[in-house]
């Protein structure tokens, strides 16, 4: 078994592609990182370094993946502790893989089409999910909810997309991470690392007001959204989580409402203090500097939670000096 993928060679068409603004080329180059990570997988291994990597613990993923389609009980154990909130201009995965180090145990939220798994992965599109397919074996959890299922050797679920308008959403234990970034040229990892992910999708191009926020009554179902985003991530025991600009891309919601609405309920007593760490993950790109996001998704989140912890640290010691 040998190693067909170069990385520098692939990296360098990218970057001329992108320099011409090719966007055919793009989507066809994004679309064949998929077909190698779809080969990859289906072999159970590929050659780094000269070395050859297991990807392990597929069928355990597959068996314990959760499919959710209804409101989740609220009711949890996790211990209370103060979170620590960052916004990161970082890849989602990387990020992820930091917080392993520390000796965390994080879930990362998959920005998800509520349509079908994986977007636009085939045609080679470049948000969020479709890169996360093709650094992972992710999909094979997500496609077995697919009408498709079958085609990838997949016992067809009975639960199948879409996914529930409100409350749908879909847990995947320790996925195997193998692939490195865009940036890299998608590099074979010479040590693959396992993540869990909470796949829920954004309204798509919600209405919004005058004053460019999203209207009262999809303002509810967003928060319905993120809830189930934390209530998944408690009932499966994660103690961080990380987050994106959720929307912001592709979906046209107005980042800096939308890194609001995600302040309000992190604020709610259901999951105020209930993670050690939060961390918003945004990169920049092609989605934006649109009329919805002219200064970028990253520049609200952080001025959003930009005091965040110093408030939460003044509120500990009040509540602190006030037992005394």
């Amino acid at each position: 078994m040998t190693n067909t993928w170069n990385a520098e060679i692939w990296k360098k068409e990218f970057l001329l592609a992108s320099q011409n603004k090719d966007r055919n080329q793009l989507r066809k180059l994004r679309a064949e990182v998929f077909q190698d990570t779809v080969t990859h997988v289906g072999n159970s291994r590929y050659v780094s370094a000269g070395k050859t990597i297991q990807i392990a613990g597929e069928a355990s993923m597959i068996h314990h993946t959760k499919f959710y389609c209804e409101q989740i009980s609220s009711a949890h154990t996790q211990a209370e502790m103060q979170t620590i909130v960052h916004t990161i201009n970082g890849d989602t995965l990387v990020v992820a893989k930091s917080l392993l180090d520390e000796g965390l145990h994080p879930a990362v939220l998959n920005m998800a089409s509520r349509q079908n798994p994986g977007g636009g992965v085939y045609s080679g599109a470049g948000a969020q999910e479709e890169n996360l397919f093709r650094r992972t074996n992710l999909f094979r959890s997500l496609f077995q909810f697919a009408p498709y299922a079958e085609e990838y050797g997949l016992d067809k679920s009975t639960d199948q997309y879409p996914l529930d308008r409100n409350w749908g959403g879909i847990y995947t234990p320790q996925a195997c991470v193998f692939r490195g970034t865009e940036t890299d040229g998608y590099p074979l990892l010479e040590e693959p690392y396992y993540l869990d992910f909470i796949a829920v999708p954004a309204i798509n191009r919600p209405e919004l007001g005058t004053d460019g926020l999203i209207v009262p009554y999809l303002v509810d179902a967003t928060k319905n959204k993120m809830r189930t985003i934390f209530r998944i991530a408690l009932a499966n025991n994660n103690d961080s989580l990380v987050l994106g600009a959720m929307g912001c891309g592709a979906f046209r919601n107005p980042p800096a409402h939308v890194a609001r609405i995600f302040h309000e309920v992190m604020d709610e007593a259901e999951f105020k203090n209930r993670f050690k760490k939060i961390v918003f993950a945004i990169l920049d790109d092609h989605n934006t500097g649109h009329k919805h996001n002219p200064n970028g998704n990253l520049q609200p989140f952080e001025k959003e939670f930009q005091n965040y912890n110093k408030n939460e640290e003044e509120a500990q010691e009040k509540y602190f000096y006030g037992r005394i």
